[in-house]
């Protein structure tokens, strides 16, 4: 077992160049799937609520209605634009802060905050 943190060397300096290089990683990895995943979601949709039955029965083997497929289609579809808001509007408020500031991002923006409703959706 190491007597050390994995973010400490022996000498007990942090190594920051390799934290923020794997932070910046994540962070950018983790935008793009914020991105990445509802559109893919939006694209892969069906159209047709039997269809939507259909690849349910297939992958899962548990079959549905087609009227719950009706609900449950219309439940992903808003899970997706409201994600894809939320990402848009995220972007939108860290553009807007490196505009005023002059590039300089606060330490606030730099996680996705939560949806509130008096946020002027």
């Amino acid at each position: 077992m190491h007597t050390t943190r994995c973010c400490e060397n022996p000498a007990g300096k942090k190594s920051v160049a390799l934290i923020d290089e794997h932070s910046l990683f994540a962070r950018r990895c983790h935008g793009l799937a914020g991105w990445m995943l509802p559109a893919g979601g939006l694209i892969l949709l069906p159209k047709c609520p039997a269809c939507l039955a259909a690849y349910i029965a297939i992958a899962t083997g548990i079959g549905i209605s087609v009227s719950a497929a009706t609900y449950l289609r219309v439940l992903l579809l808003t899970i997706c634009v409201v994600t894809i808001t939320y990402f848009a509007q995220y972007v939108g408020a860290v553009c807007s802060l490196r505009s005023r500031q002059g590039g300089v991002i606060e330490k606030q923006f730099r996680q996705p905050r939560p949806l509130s409703l008096s946020s002027g959706l």
